[in-house]
């Protein structure tokens, strides 16, 4: 907290706490931390990073509103806008925007069936993406492929990726585009 502190102290633009993802590499913030974060002026949102849908209700809970908690886990996010998280920040999110606001809106409208029905295609999305070794590659591919101009350099520095399994996830996304009425472009093109 009071690194986020000195950093918030530091600038005129809005603070985002980020979670570090991984066992290793991460540090979560407890409750407690996270609503003394929201009592900061600019420090408006976190990448929550525990995959525990009762750490974020906590956390929704203790800071009473005065910051936006976005859930990094995929496979729970339905659960976690019930309980109060403002969306989702992940890599999957990057590839169906559209699919993710969609999500949003079913749940907040208690549209819960149809919602489980959207976050099974994006979990299928997220599958294609993750289960190869060459994630976030295949990611950044994937966007570029959709027509979204952009590099494709990643920190793991990796440079090979599946075209076929890339264009398996943009049918998926297209398809649940069109089933689930996504209400933002995503920016698919035909591949």
């Amino acid at each position: 907290v009071d690194y986020y502190k000195q950093v918030h102290d530091a600038v005129n633009v809005p603070v985002w706490g980020y979670e570090l993802p991984g066992q290793l590499a991460g540090y979560k913030f407890s409750a407690t931390a996270f609503a003394q974060l929201g009592a900061l002026e600019r420090t408006i949102a976190i990448k929550d990073t525990t995959i525990s849908v009762s750490a974020i209700q906590a956390k929704v809970e203790a800071a009473q509103g005065s910051i936006q908690v976005l859930d990094a886990n995929v496979e729970n996010l339905p659960a976690s806008l019930q309980v109060g998280a403002s969306g989702a920040i992940n890599t999957t999110s990057n590839v169906a925007p559209g699919l993710f606001v969609q999500l949003h809106r079913l749940v907040t409208d208690g549209n819960l069936t149809t919602a489980m029905e959207l976050h099974e295609q994006i979990m299928i999305v997220d599958h294609l993406l993750m289960d190869v070794g060459e994630y976030p590659l295949n990611a950044k591919v994937a966007v570029k492929t959709m027509g979204v101009r952009m590099g494709s350099y990643t920190r793991q520095n990796v440079m090979s990726y599946n075209l076929e399994r890339i264009r398996e996830m943009i049918t998926v996304i297209e398809k649940a585009t069109a089933d689930f009425e996504a209400p933002v472009p995503t920016g698919i093109m035909n591949v």
